[in-house]
């Protein structure tokens, strides 16, 4: 499973980012970007998609540049199946769902067990997408959920055991022997050797020396308590020194900031953020100054523009005409654009009228169209007898087209019949070979196709017994062969009287000799008699026991040869009987007892041929009848169809007469068919609607002149009331326009009138409230300068800094008392460092300070080496005053050397021991590595250039990691350089994401190569591309060099270019070696 598409709504700097799937389907794929691009926020993003927006350690990522929280990402299968996984912010709650292939829908736990196959955060973290940090975080790496992959050379019974055991003998050895140390046993063992030697060099000298010591070590104490006292004096110089350095600063300071207090105006009382209120109510009436100037002239203009402004009374009196006579206009127009219409649609319509009468013949006029009845009762008779003819008619056509057809049909079945006939006298059935029925026949020929193999097979099994029986004789033979050889006995029946004999003569033999001798050589030939009857007893019995089997078996053989027998005799009576049932069934098939394969071939083709003949002639002994039946039916329907066709024109012939009849009875003329006496009727109408029309078009043109005339008579009626001429009939709209316009802009003079002169009023107002307000901040202004001490504003201010710097000062000094009271302690102290502050100056103190530390180190030493040279007197002079003690110091030295070198002993034993399990421990290091390090041992050394080439977890620790250079030497994680470890760690975590080979997820690495020379980048980026050969990877980076490797060392990878949290420049693309 591969990552195939990435779409980032809202997250972080990111916001409708969008990868495509041809943008992500290469094995590699480089997301290059600067800082800031959002690479790392990109990868947060995919770890949210899997595992939710907050998990452990981590946080929400809330859009920085708008959309809402979530996206999708969409993985592909092997099949080329695509899983969708989508998750998004609803309010506070976490909307997750995964999209199936076939559409259907999963959960979470869909999505943790089929996407992420329960890989947790931590696994996902360490192994499938990491940054340079995360990456070098060996401690991770001892997880639970990846140590068993990392640290498994470490586990398992032997190797426990085997860590046990070195871990316990380095105790012991250190217990025995240290270099440097003094608690081990050999240690004690030459310490306490050493002391003896120097003992005994001492007891061995003169004992003159003890008034000397004596006196030595009072000088020297005395000396010491001296030194100590000095030491003392220079400490409390020290710490006064270090509390005047420490207080040096502060201490100026207070003194600045007491000087610069006095140098101020005494100040006690200051209103609250004075400064600042003073400042915002002068703004206030500056601009309530400037804001009254304005309003006076606003309404100084607003006075002389309602001066200037004059309306026309009459025309706002009369608005209401002027209105009416506008809304009317159209009509007018309308009215004067339809009187030449009118008047030409009467003439068409009179015009039409005598068209329509010309058309129904001379003597027409509205009285005789008036008489002729055009009702729906007469039109329905009309239609009635339209449908009749029609319907006569039809049936006279249908049945004519019928007899037609009929005739032809039938000559065309006749041919079929006469065709039909002749084809069946034609046919010809083969004569079979036997007069046998065909079935018969077919299942004769089965019997004998099936018979046959089975007879072959019945004689192959019959040749097969025999054989086999042939064989049972044979075994059955030499097995009484072999019976009849074997003898009943071992031995010879003379040997039973010879050995007695024998034996009786040597103990004879014997006996003569000596009766000692005797005895033995009875005893001696007793036993071999014994030993030659007990083996051939067991002799017999071994043969008894193979007579027994061999008769066994020679039983066995003979049942055999009786099966076969039986065998052989059954098959021999079936293929007899097989053969007479194959007799009867040849002389059925081909007429013969005897049949060969090649007879019963043609035999079944000749009977296959002869039963399509007769299904052939069965056939067309069927189609001839059905041809000839067909035919009798198409004659006897066509006589049928003769009679229809006779019935339908004597009723033709018959309503037509009853037609006439009614048209004379209505006085319509007889040559009018009924389509025609319908077409007279619409002819009536027609001149009755064309009359009906004249006169309404009349109508209509005397009622529009009269509206038109007075709507002129209104008009000139209102310019006679105004002022103005009369007009005519075609000026009348145009002065309507012109009266409107008037109307409308007397209108507009009358409210901007009333409007400025509303904004007089308002300016005039505000005018007031201005002056008003003004007034207010004056008095406001007096009141926080009273407040202040001040009569000038200049003054408030300075005063106001006088106050504040005073404060503030106040405040450092107060400061700068508690600092030095804390630094000097006791009120003592204190005045004596203020007398050293004021006496001295801060290079002079720590001067001394520097001399008094040095002098302070010299007396410890001192002291010191004066202590220990008292201890050394003491004990000299102790050993001196224990009287004689040489003898007991020298034995005590030979017991120490003799336990010294049991203890030496017991080191060496364990030194080997330890030995043989370390190199028990590196072998079984060697061939006992996890599969993930064997596999990150195959990384590393192409990766590092060869410089290492294996990675191997120590047996019993699970928290450390070593590598191995080509010459057998091992170097520890601490002690490779930055470089090398990250190519230990990257080469671990590629190995770790081949073992979990089930989960389909990529690897994503955050700039993890930056710690890379430019030849060990070579070999990871060699490395990656056969990494992606079986996992996908995409590596954000923000390195040019880095892009240069692998456009240099790789063919074939993705590029995609972020920008600002957004794709830039060429769209991602396929990159090549250039």
């Amino acid at each position: 499973m591969r990552l195939a598409e990435v779409m980032v709504d809202g997250f972080g700097i990111l916001r409708d980012l969008h990868l495509r799937r041809e943008e992500l389907d290469k094995n590699i794929t480089i997301i290059y970007g600067m800082n800031e691009a959002g690479k790392s926020t990109l990868m947060e993003f995919i770890r949210a998609m899997l595992f939710g927006f907050k998990v452990k350690g981590g946080r929400v990522w809330e859009p920085l540049r708008g959309g809402s929280l979530g996206g999708f990402l969409v993985f592909a299968d092997e099949n080329g199946e695509y899983y969708r996984v989508e998750r998004r912010m609803r309010g506070r709650r976490v909307k997750v769902a995964v999209t199936l292939p076939g559409g259907a829908a999963g959960d979470e736990a869909f999505l943790a067990d089929r996407v992420l196959r329960g890989i947790t955060p931590l696994v996902f973290r360490n192994v499938f997408g990491f940054d340079v940090e995360e990456m070098r975080r060996l401690e991770e790496l001892g997880a639970g959920e990846v140590s068993a992959h990392v640290y498994g050379a470490g586990t398992g019974l032997r190797a426990g055991r085997l860590t046990a055991g070195t871990s316990r003998l380095r105790e012991e050895l250190n217990d025995l022997f240290k270099p440097a140390g003094t608690k081990p046993a050999i240690n004690k063992l030459i310490k306490e050797l050493e002391n003896a030697e120097a003992a005994v060099r001492l007891l061995q000298k003169e004992p003159e020396q003890y008034g000397r010591l004596r006196r030595e070590a009072m000088s020297l104490r005395a000396d010491r308590e001296k030194l100590e006292s000095a030491k003392r004096d220079a400490e409390l110089r020290k710490r006064r020194l270090e509390a005047a350095v420490r207080a040096r600063e502060s201490w100026l300071r207070l003194k600045e900031a007491r000087q610069q207090l006095g140098e101020l105006l005494h100040v006690p009382s200051f209103p609250e953020s004075g400064v600042e209120r003073l400042q915002a109510l002068e703004d206030k009436a500056r601009d309530l100054v400037l804001a009254r100037a304005d309003t006076h002239q606003l309404a100084d203009d607003l006075q002389r523009r309602v001066d200037n402004t004059v309306v026309n009374e009459q025309l706002l009196e009369r608005s209401a005409e002027i209105k009416a006579l506008g809304n009317e206009r159209g009509l007018q127009l309308e009215r004067l654009r339809l009187l030449p219409e009118q008047a030409a649609e009467v003439k068409h319509a009179g015009e039409e009228y005598n068209k329509q009468i010309s058309k129904l013949g001379n003597g027409y006029d509205q009285t005789k169209l008036a008489s002729i009845d055009t009702s729906l009762p007469a039109r329905e008779t009309v239609e009635g007898y339209k449908l009749k003819f029609s319907a006569g008619e039809n049936r006279r056509e249908t049945a004519g087209r019928e007899v037609v057809r009929l005739k032809i049909s039938a000559g065309e079945k006749e041919w079929i019949f006469r065709n039909a006939a002749a084809e069946l006298a034609a046919h010809k059935i083969p004569l079979p070979p036997v007069d046998r029925p065909p079935a018969d026949r077919e299942q004769a020929l089965d019997v004998l196709e099936n018979g046959m193999r089975r007879l072959l097979q019945i004689r192959a099994g019959l040749e097969s017994s025999r054989f086999r029986l042939v064989e049972l004789e044979q075994q059955k033979r030499n097995t009484e062969s072999e019976l009849a050889i074997l003898s009943p006995r071992l031995l010879p029946p003379w040997l039973h009287f010879v050995l007695p004999a024998v034996l009786a003569v040597f103990i004879a033999a014997a006996f003569y000799g000596g009766m000692i001798s005797g005895f033995l050589t009875l005893a001696a030939g007793v036993a071999l008699w014994a030993t030659v009857m007990l083996a051939g007893r067991r002799a017999a019995a071994i043969m008894e026991a193979r007579r027994a089997r061999l008769e066994e078996i020679l039983l066995n053989i003979k049942q055999c040869v009786a099966g076969a027998a039986e065998e052989i005799e059954q098959l021999a009576r079936r293929e007899s009987e097989l053969a007479e049932e194959l007799k009867a069934a040849a002389v059925t098939a081909v007429g013969r007892p005897v049949a060969v394969e090649e007879e019963i071939i043609a035999a079944r083709r000749a009977l296959e041929e002869e039963k399509l003949a007769l299904a052939r002639a069965e056939d067309l002994r069927r189609v001839a009848a059905q041809a000839k039946n067909t035919l009798d039916a198409e004659l006897q329907r066509l006589s049928g169809v003769n009679k229809e066709l006779e019935q339908a024109d004597r009723a033709l012939a018959s309503l037509g007469a009853e037609w006439l009849d009614w048209l004379k009875e209505r006085g319509l003329p007889r040559s009018l068919t009924p389509s025609g006496a319908l077409a007279y009727f619409d002819a009536c109408e027609e001149a009755v609607k064309s009359h009906n029309a004249w006169q309404k078009s009349l109508a209509r043109e005397r009622e529009t002149r009269q509206q038109s005339e007075a709507f002129l008579a209104r008009l000139n009626n209102l310019l006679a009331n105004t002022g103005y001429d009369a007009v005519t009939m075609e000026t009348a709209c145009g002065w309507t326009i012109r009266l409107e316009e008037l109307l409308s802009e007397t209108v507009k003079q009358a409210d901007e009138r009333g409007r400025l002169q509303a904004e007089l009023v308002k300016r005039r107002e505000q005018k007031m409230r201005q002056e008003n307000a003004l007034n207010i901040l004056y008095e406001e202004i007096e009141a926080l300068l009273a407040a202040g001490g001040a009569v000038e504003p200049e003054d408030f201010r300075r005063r106001a800094y006088y106050y504040s710097e005073g404060k503030r000062l106040a405040g450092e000094i107060q400061t700068f008392e508690r600092d030095l009271k804390i630094i000097a302690g006791l009120y003592g102290e204190r005045a004596q460092l203020e007398r050293e502050l004021e006496q001295t100056e801060g290079t002079d103190n720590e001067r001394e300070l520097e001399q008094i530390a040095f002098l302070i180190g010299e007396l410890e030493d001192r002291v010191r080496e004066t202590g220990e040279q008292i201890g050394r007197l003491d004990n000299q002079i102790n050993l001196l005053e224990n009287g004689e003690e040489l003898a007991v110091r020298l034995q005590e030295k030979e017991m120490l050397i003799a336990a010294l070198q049991g203890k030496a002993r017991e080191w060496q034993a364990r030194a080997l021991c330890l030995h043989l399990l370390k190199m028990a421990k590196e072998r079984h290091e060697r061939e006992r590595q996890p599969a993930v390090l064997q596999r990150a041992s195959g990384y590393i050394g192409p990766m590092t250039g060869g410089a290492y080439a294996m990675v191997i977890a120590p047996v019993g620790r699970a928290d450390i990691l070593e590598v191995e250079t080509p010459d057998g030497g091992r170097v520890a994680v601490a002690g490779l350089s930055r470089g090398a470890a990250s190519q230990l760690y990257l080469s671990i975590r590629l190995a770790l994401a081949r073992q979990y080979g089930s989960v389909g997820l990529p690897v994503i690495l955050d700039d993890i190569l930056v710690d890379f020379d430019r030849e060990r980048l070579r070999g990871a980026v060699k490395v990656l591309g056969e990494f992606s050969r079986e996992r996908q990877v995409l590596l954000f980076t923000c390195h040019e060099h880095i892009l240069e490797t692998f456009n240099e060392g790789l063919d074939g990878f993705g590029l995609i270019r972020l920008r600002d949290g957004v794709k830039s420049g060429i769209l991602p693309h396929l990159c090549s070696r250039t």
